[in-house]
């Protein structure tokens, strides 16, 4: 079975972390609970504030072996679709942030010929 261990980041909620969390849905993955490491990888889900491309991964994967590895294609396609979807998200991120700091470079900039005028 390949749910990855990847998913073992860092992070504490309450008094579970997340990595604890994560632990239990290995172990819950690879005893073939695939219902209990669900509910573990929904509240992982919820510690994160944005979607967590590996969990979602686990999810799906965790999805296959619970519907009996029934249909591998299908399995793939929601997989690269999961990954796209996080890049697609990157390079928004990215593109913001870079919009931002050039909105602050032209505001530092009015704000030296503001100083020029006086």
């Amino acid at each position: 079975k390949h749910m990855s261990q990847a998913l073992l980041g860092e992070g504490r909620v309450g008094t579970m972390s997340t990595t604890s969390v994560a632990r239990d849905a290995f172990e819950s993955f690879h005893s073939g609970n695939n219902a209990k490491c669900e509910k573990l990888l929904d509240q992982i889900s919820g510690f994160k504030t944005s979607v967590d491309v590996k969990v979602a991964h686990n999810k799906l994967i965790n999805e296959y072996y619970k519907s009996g590895c029934a249909d591998p294609q299908h399995l793939l396609t929601q997989l690269t679709q999961a990954y796209d979807k996080a890049r697609e998200r990157d390079k928004k991120d990215k593109s913001r942030k870079k919009r931002d700091e050039e909105e602050e470079e032209a505001y530092r900039d009015d704000e030296d010929l503001g100083v020029l005028r006086y």
